[in-house]
């Protein structure tokens, strides 16, 4: 695993941020989290092929290749398995991509703290 995605997945679990709340458009998710240093959006969109989630922190800005924290941590509250984002490089099939965004309702309010 990347040293850098190692310290993201360390600190989606340890840090104290939280969902706030979910906006569902036609096409995607949008997640507002609150994390240490600020309110922050994610959008997961619904096509495999619009894979990866983006999170409009400095962190993505400047290292868009792998997920930030904030991303990590929605992934994990909408249960995807961290095996899978140990994996810089991972993307879900479009049915398991459903699956996951199937959870998200429940992952609202939520943190792993």
């Amino acid at each position: 695993m990347d040293e850098w995605h190692a310290l993201r997945l360390k600190r989606a679990n340890e840090h104290d941020i939280i969902v706030r709340h979910l906006d569902i458009t036609d096409d995607s998710f949008i997640f507002q989290v609150q994390g240490v240093s600020g309110d922050y959006l994610i959008e997961i969109e619904e096509d495999v092929n619009l894979w990866p989630p983006r999170c409009d922190c400095e962190d993505s800005y400047w290292r868009p290749d792998l997920f930030c924290k904030h991303i990590i941590l929605c992934l994990l509250l909408m249960g995807v398995d961290e095996n899978n984002l140990q994996d810089c490089c991972w993307q879900p099939q479009q049915d398991e991509l459903y699956d996951i965004l199937s959870n998200a309702p429940d992952c609202v309010g939520c943190t792993l703290a």
